[in-house]
């Protein structure tokens, strides 16, 4: 080197040095005496093997034997005459004098960046710390060198051993179903690009083994940008999100399940805004109101109910928003898209979210049309037999009454049986006759019922002299256990007669000859209890189950006692029923049966009220 190439380079703020291909130290400017400490007659003609050392023990001489002219070896460490070593990277520049080769090292001194990194890794080894309960890995990428630094969890979610030393960004991008890369690869330009932008990920990861994949989720943000803006690393964190995953693919399966459950159901169903328009319905729906699917999407649910049902409609609904209720069921009829009428068991619930604000309505509608149709036939056929039967029924009865007392007295013993065997059949046809048109009445909720606050105790001893002339029959006496005071119960005072005949004619007809029939009034809290007791052969427990059935007949004491019409007691409990009371048997074989009706109590006699 000549005397002002020298020069020059001694005044560079670079430390430089010029080494030959044996490693001796040519030249050294002054910034690279400053760096090592050394004179410069200390560093002329040493080997640079004495003052630049590598981080893995290579041969600094065997780094410079390369085939390219310019090259950077990075990690190495200077050291001073102190004893301690500086962090530093050689860029190297080789050229020829007289045939000799020569390098020109140019180092730059890493000690501030080692500081701020080993500060970073400190942070980093905090932030790692913080969240390592939490399963969460921390990541840095440095895009410039595409290196990454990662946290022990975040090794442990990928498999890796904690003192695992590999390329941890080659290895991520190598197990990233391929599927799910070109997106997390967009996540990351969006972070390098954007300041203040953070993106969230998610992507599938093959298992180290290579066996299966795990979903992990990286929240990631781009920080120490250039002049440019663009970020030169890239930090965030990753957590395996797999049972989440599957949680939500095993609800997404449910949900189509669901959906074709729904979709493919026999009973119709649909979902209602709270606007009052269909957003969804079945194929089963859709059948029974006669409009696709698209056509019932959007239209006002009120639109196709009877406008005389719409109105109670409204009320439920209101009362459902209001919360007073959860879920109603009620019989109405829609009108088709042929204009035809239909009948449906509709059944109706308000979802709510989990602040409990209302969403929808789902409803769900049985087609009853036909048992509907059945009902009005069977009403129809009933009440015309009924009235048919009774005229002559009544016309024989009459009669009977007309010729039974110009028989004489002595006329032949087969005549007065006959006579007698056809009035007690007529008789019975007319009880089965009023019974059926009762019932029927009942089955319709055409029972006319209208409440009054009235004495109980005073109803049944009005029932009990009603009844005198079948108890009398019957050879069986009245026992009471009534209080002297009123005991005001609401009740029909009509029907209230209706039901105390049934339980008073049953007790006498099932208790022995000279026999009683117990009458007792009783509170019972807020209620009042009118029992009828007998001490006949009782009832077992399948009868007990039984005993308020339609038509349920069992063995009569004796085989001469008139059967009933098995109406008697069902129809004793709808009367009571509609009123709002309750019946109930309590019975021991052998040794009798009782039979109680309660009501509400009350306190003042009031006006009468419909049921």
């Amino acid at each position: 080197m000549d005397q002002l190439s020298t020069k020059l380079l001694d005044t560079v703020p670079v430390p430089i040095l010029v080494v030959s291909e044996d490693g001796t130290i040519s030249f050294a400017n002054a910034s690279a005496r400053s760096l090592t400490g050394f004179p410069a007659k200390n560093l002329h003609g040493n080997s640079i093997i004495d003052h630049i050392a590598t981080g893995d023990e290579t041969p600094v001489l065997d780094l410079l034997d390369r085939a390219e002219d310019r090259f950077v070896i990075e990690r190495v460490l200077v050291r001073q005459t102190s004893g301690q070593t500086v962090p530093a990277l050689l860029n190297v520049e080789r050229w020829s004098e007289n045939g000799k080769v020569l390098y020109t090292i140019a180092v730059r001194d890493l000690t501030s960046q080692q500081q701020r990194e080993d500060e970073h890794l400190a942070v980093f080894a905090r932030l790692d710390h913080a969240v390592r309960g939490a399963n969460i890995g921390v990541f840095e990428v440095d895009v410039v060198n595409q290196k990454s630094i990662v946290s022990d969890t975040w090794k442990e979610l990928m498999g890796l051993e904690p003192d695992e030393d590999i390329d941890f960004q080659a290895e991520w991008e190598s197990r990233v179903h391929p599927e799910d890369l070109p997106r997390t690869q967009q996540a990351d330009a969006e972070c390098i690009a954007n300041p203040n932008t953070s993106t969230l990920s998610e992507y599938r990861v093959k298992n180290r083994s290579g066996t299966g994949w795990r979903w992990m989720m990286s929240d990631a943000i781009g920080i120490d940008r250039d002049q440019s803006g663009q970020a030169k690393k890239i930090i965030g964190a990753q957590t395996d999100v797999t049972d989440r995953k599957n949680a939500e693919e095993a609800l997404r399966s449910s949900e189509r399940q669901l959906r074709s459950l729904i979709e493919e159901s026999p009973v119709g169903k649909g979902t209602v805004n709270l606007e009052g328009l269909y957003v969804q319905a079945n194929k089963a729906l859709c059948q029974f109101v006669g409009y696709e699917d698209h056509e019932l999407i959007g239209q006002p649910a009120g639109d196709i109910i009877h406008p005389d049902d719409l109105p109670e409609d409204i009320r439920q609904a209101t009362e459902l928003l209001s919360g007073t209720q959860s879920v109603y069921s009620r019989e109405k009829r829609y009108i088709r898209k042929d204009g035809a009428f239909v009948w449906g068991l509709v059944t109706v619930k308000l979802v709510r979210d989990v602040l409990g604000e209302p969403k929808h309505f789902i409803t769900q509608v049985f087609d009853i049309t036909e048992r509907r149709f059945l009902q009005e036939m069977k009403k129809d056929f009933v009440a015309t037999v009924s009235h048919e039967l009774r005229t002559p029924v009544t016309s024989i009865l009459a009669a009977l009454d007309l010729l039974v007392p110009d028989i004489p007295a002595d006329a032949p013993e087969t005549t007065h049986r006959l006579l007698s065997i056809m009035r007690l059949n007529g008789d019975r046809l007319n009880a089965l006759i009023n019974d059926i048109l009762t019932m029927q009445k009942l089955s319709a909720g055409e029972m006319a019922v209208h409440l009054q606050s009235v004495d109980m105790t005073h109803l049944v001893r009005q029932a009990a002299e009603l009844n005198q002339p079948y108890v009398d029959k019957c050879n069986v006496t009245y026992s009471f256990d009534l209080p002297e005071q009123e005991m005001l119960c609401r009740t029909d005072p009509a029907r209230f007669q209706q039901i105390a005949a049934n339980l008073i004619s049953n007790a006498a007809k099932f208790s022995d000859p000279e026999g009683r029939v117990e009458l007792i009034v009783a509170e019972a809290q807020d209620r009042i209890r009118f029992t009828v007791r007998d001490h006949g052969q009782g009832l077992s427990e399948h009868q007990q189950h039984h005993i308020f059935e339609p038509f349920a007949q069992f063995e009569t004491p004796s085989p001469t006692m008139q059967v009933g019409t098995g109406l008697g007691l069902s129809i004793t409990k709808r009367l009571v029923e509609i009123q709002g009371g309750a019946i109930s048997v309590q019975s021991t074989p052998g040794q009798g049966s009782a039979f109680s009706v309660e009501f509400r109590r009350t306190t003042s006699h009031d006006a009468t009220t419909p049921a």
